[in-house]
């Protein structure tokens, strides 16, 4: 994640504070939740992860308040596909 934060703003921020949280695995790849309460670092994410060429790794992101019922955004390669919550599995 700090690689990835890092080719967004090219120095770590002084005032950055996340938290690495969860595993989960989809498509037989194993992927880390991120939690930051600056909404300018998940969209700074988001737009870079848009971009053609913009991450070499695929992206999910929670769309909408926790719930039983969560849909994900999954980013690859610029573009977006929405999945059900129950095509992650936690570990």
């Amino acid at each position: 994640m700090t690689e990835l934060l890092l080719s967004i703003y090219r120095r770590m921020p002084d005032w950055l504070e996340f938290q690495i949280g969860r595993r989960f695995e989809f498509e037989g790849r194993y992927f880390r939740e991120f939690q930051c309460s600056a909404g300018s670092v998940c969209a700074h994410i988001h737009s870079r992860a848009k971009q053609p060429g913009g991450f070499s790794r695929v992206i999910i992101e929670r769309i909408g308040p926790p719930g039983d019922q969560q849909t994900w955004l999954v980013i690859r390669a610029g573009a977006e596909t929405r999945i059900a919550g129950e095509e992650l599995r936690a570990l």
